[in-house]
């Protein structure tokens, strides 16, 4: 058994608002985007709940043509007498729920924007969420 059980998650929040006045065109050109991901961690007892958000805004890419928000929970369950390794929960969390997550969030981002019917689906890279994670939690504290 794995130390870290992946359950299921639910979608908290999608969120997408076009910028700009009905006569912008459809943008067609590749947009270079720097996503901001914003996540928390519940732990009671042995049951984990990880909040994992995407955010995409114009303050961050002023050529963006719409503000976009995904935020979703995903359950876990933790088994500690299966770590062998001895590594700390929140060391699990960071490398290996946000991993799990991240896929689900990338691909409702897609979803999101193909379904506005005015853009091409964004469609985020594939990132190491662990080490994006790592940059956000340093520049918050």
């Amino acid at each position: 058994m794995a130390v870290l059980e992946f359950k299921t998650y639910h979608v908290e929040e999608l969120y997408y608002q076009r910028i700009g006045s009905s006569s912008v065109q459809s943008n067609k050109s590749r947009i270079r985007l720097t996503p901001a991901f914003k996540y928390t961690f519940t732990v009671n007892e042995t049951e984990i709940a990880v909040r994992l958000s995407v955010v995409c805004d114009p303050e961050s890419t002023p050529e963006l043509p719409f503000e976009l928000r995904v935020t979703l929970t995903g359950s876990f369950v933790y088994h500690a007498t299966e770590n062998d390794l001895r590594l700390e929960l929140d060391q699990y969390l960071r490398q290996n729920a946000l991993a799990i997550l991240y896929p689900y969030a990338r691909n409702l981002v897609s979803t999101l924007t193909l379904n506005s019917n005015e853009f091409p689906a964004l469609v985020l890279p594939t990132v190491n969420i662990t080490k994006l994670a790592q940059q956000e939690n340093n520049q918050q504290h």
